[in-house]
């Protein structure tokens, strides 16, 4: 928890002192496929999203709350790695 308590406030002082870097601006852009299943542009990726059967899609993707949970692993898993 040390080395994650250091990386935030070595982030913060960063970014408090070069403000322009605090400035982030995120673009996507998403075309519809077929049923609730979505292809989604970022920054020249290309990730699909759909939903399971149970809640409508055709499972063809993971969906976002899948997306989202991915995203916090990477996030909380970062400080540890080496």
């Amino acid at each position: 928890m040390a080395a994650f308590s250091k990386l935030f406030i070595d982030t913060r002082t960063a970014l408090t002192s070069r403000g322009v870097q605090a400035t982030t601006q995120f673009n996507v852009t998403s075309q519809g496929k077929d049923g609730l299943r979505r292809a989604v542009n970022i920054r020249g990726f290309c990730v699909e999203v759909d939903e399971p059967p149970a809640l409508g899609g055709n499972d063809r993707a993971p969906n976002p709350v899948e997306y989202a949970l991915a995203a916090l692993v990477r996030i909380f898993h970062e400080p540890t790695q080496k």
